[in-house]
């Protein structure tokens, strides 16, 4: 009975589709043609051995950059760090994703501000 429509602007909403596609795979810093990659996967982030959940949406999900809303923006934050963690790694992290392409991810950490392009190792 009746009629359901979806929520278009719910808070947490977790965009589908190419985005994703594009980031799951392994992806090393520009500037070093070998040394550490990072490895995205359906859920995780994979990186020096670590294995670290992840999640896409329009909203960075960690408490400290929560009120980071947008439209357009694909975010990509961390999930279950050690906020009292003295090492960053260690931290829930949010980025957003400034361009990605079959052979290049460029993303932007929020709050240190800083850049940095990927290639994707083939």
């Amino acid at each position: 009975r009746g009629h359901f429509e979806p929520i278009k602007k719910q808070k947490y909403q977790k965009p589908e589709g190419d985005f994703r596609k594009l980031l799951i795979g392994k992806w090393r810093h520009e500037s070093e043609s070998d040394g550490p990659y990072l490895e995205y996967t359906n859920k995780e982030i994979m990186a020096d051995g670590v294995k670290t959940p992840y999640i896409l949406s329009t909203v960075c999900m960690t408490e400290v950059y929560s009120d980071q809303i947008n439209e357009k923006p694909i975010y990509i934050s961390t999930l279950g760090g050690d906020e009292n963690s003295e090492d960053d790694s260690q931290k829930d992290q949010c980025w957003v994703i400034v361009n990605v392409t079959e052979d290049a991810l460029a993303t932007q950490h929020i709050g240190a501000g800083s850049y940095t392009i990927y290639k994707r190792i083939k």
